[in-house]
């Protein structure tokens, strides 16, 4: 089963990196796709795993869905994600 989130925040491919490398890790996740244009994300999943456990991975980590609470602290932490992203993937 696939799934689509948007978020808010995704800026860059060290964005993409931080939430694919953190999906990817979730129990029932088995591939993530990140489409930085479209602030897209891409989650192929068992049938019975909890899009919600997905959604607030993405907040934790400063990406929050279309449409959601997005403060500064929120912002501050895409940031951060987005820093780890890069220096993991060079």
């Amino acid at each position: 089963m696939e799934s689509i989130i948007i978020v808010q925040n995704l800026k860059c491919d060290g964005c993409a990196n931080s939430i694919k490398k953190a999906l990817e890790k979730l129990r029932g996740v088995s591939k993530v796709d990140v489409e930085v244009t479209l602030s897209e994300i891409r989650v192929s999943h068992e049938p019975s795993i909890n899009l919600n456990i997905v959604e607030e991975k993405l907040t934790y980590l400063g990406y929050p869905k279309e449409n959601a609470a997005n403060s500064f602290s929120t912002k501050a932490k895409s940031f951060v994600s987005c820093g780890i992203g890069r220096i993991s993937n060079s």
